[in-house]
């Protein structure tokens, strides 16, 4: 059911569809001063959830702040923050759209989180100093009230920490090393022991953007990519017996695309495929009819072991309004599909619940998170016009949305 937001590399053909269920939900205007912002969002059940974002204090700042909600978003309280993060934050001017870094939060249950990614920093190198962002790894296990930086054993503390997935009693982490490439490491959730994994390659490509990963676990299996703008470079497979296992990514045999697969189950998963990729021309596994990067999605009904190509994401006859692939994928339950995608000048959210034959669009605005808690409950996060960012949640398997208030 977890549909991580990944990069889109490569441009895809949408169809403009007539929405099949009732009114269809616009993000709308923004405050000129939003109380909260959410950045980051956490469910751990469809009652509990997190939300990590910025609210407006004193001086004109915007303060790190994470908030809980123990009935569904019905209402929220403030949770404590390591105050090292906080200030750090702070200190580098957290007023400011974007400055702010890339810090997400994800909680196993009630007591054991986890705070990551990376935050603005000055980082000195001999005599040279310049501002770049460190990697944020911090933990809890008693609902917030303490937090203890980690630091993993081969992790780069001048990267990304990409991703914090868990299962009922482990927790994930996907974070950089010191040479190019990325590791994972885990620990019970109720703990702060790391183990490495073995057998994992993830390396880096030699040129090209910024490396970027995302992991999806269901129950006690899980998946995970890690490439780049050029293609994935390394997957993963989570047995059952929690070991990280080699595993050919959907994409792999056309064009070697980066695409997370979203889960249903653990063994139901939906993935979108481009056709080619970066030094990669029409491939011969390539769907019957498919055009260099068209884009079809693929389905696997045996865990990950196996995809067929389903239908390809293009433009009803004789419509002319082309769409982007925007990134956001998840499924939440076996043969739903809901997709993010960019059109013209905005944006919108399409959800197809018979494999791809037929869809609708449930939400007008750039959703740039999209997750799953249970076939029914789902959560978004939708970016406004002024780069602020709104929540928005389902009860009904994604057909319907309402944004939340804090």
């Amino acid at each position: 059911m977890r549909g991580r937001p990944f990069i889109a590399l490569l441009a895809v053909v949408l169809a403009a569809m007539t929405p099949f269920v009732g009114d269809v939900l616009h993000a709308g205007a923004a405050s000129k001063v939003a109380p909260f912002d959410p950045i980051s969002v956490s469910f751990s059940s469809p009652e509990r959830g997190w939300a990590l974002g910025t609210l407006a204090c004193a001086h004109q700042h915007r303060c790190l702040t994470l908030l809980e909600t123990a009935n569904s978003g019905q209402s929220w309280f403030e949770v404590q923050l390591p105050v090292p993060l906080v200030t750090d934050i702070d200190r580098f001017g957290n007023d400011k759209p974007g400055f702010i870094g890339g810090i997400d939060v994800h909680f196993a249950n009630s007591t054991d989180g986890w705070i990551y990614g990376q935050e603005p920093a000055t980082i000195h190198q001999g005599s040279q100093s310049y501002r770049g962002f460190k990697s944020v790894l911090w933990a809890t296990h008693d609902g917030g009230t303490l937090w203890l930086r980690q630091a993993l054993p081969g992790m780069n503390p001048q990267g990304n920490v990409y991703d914090v997935e868990s299962t009922r009693t482990t927790v994930y982490v996907l974070a950089p090393t010191r040479s190019n490439t990325a590791e994972v490491e885990s620990s019970s959730v109720d703990a702060n022991k790391w183990q490495q994994a073995s057998g994992v390659a993830l390396n880096g490509e030699a040129g090209g953007g910024q490396p970027s990963g995302a992991m999806v676990i269901d129950g006690s299996t899980g998946w995970l990519i890690f490439g780049n703008d050029r293609g994935a470079t390394g997957s993963a497979q989570l047995s059952k017996r929690g070991a990280w296992v080699a595993w050919r990514s959907p994409c792999a045999a056309v064009g070697h695309g980066y695409a997370v697969p979203a889960a249903a189950n653990a063994r139901d998963l939906v993935a979108v495929c481009g056709m080619g990729g970066f030094a990669y021309g029409m491939p011969k596994s390539a769907p019957r009819g498919a055009a260099i990067g068209s884009s079809w999605l693929y389905f696997s009904t045996n865990g990950g072991v196996s995809f067929k190509a389903g239908t390809e994401i293009r433009p009803v006859k004789g419509n002319l309004s082309f769409g982007q692939f925007a990134g956001v994928l998840a499924s939440p339950r076996p043969g739903a599909v809901i997709l993010g995608r960019n059109v013209g000048d905005g944006a919108d959210l399409i959800a197809s619940y018979d494999d791809g034959a037929r869809w609708g669009v449930v939400y007008r605005g750039q959703v740039s998170y999209l997750d799953f808690v249970d076939p029914n409950v789902g959560v978004g996060l939708v970016r406004l016009a002024n780069n602020e960012q709104r929540m928005i949640m389902t009860s009904d398997g994604g057909r319907r949305w309402r944004a939340m208030t804090f």
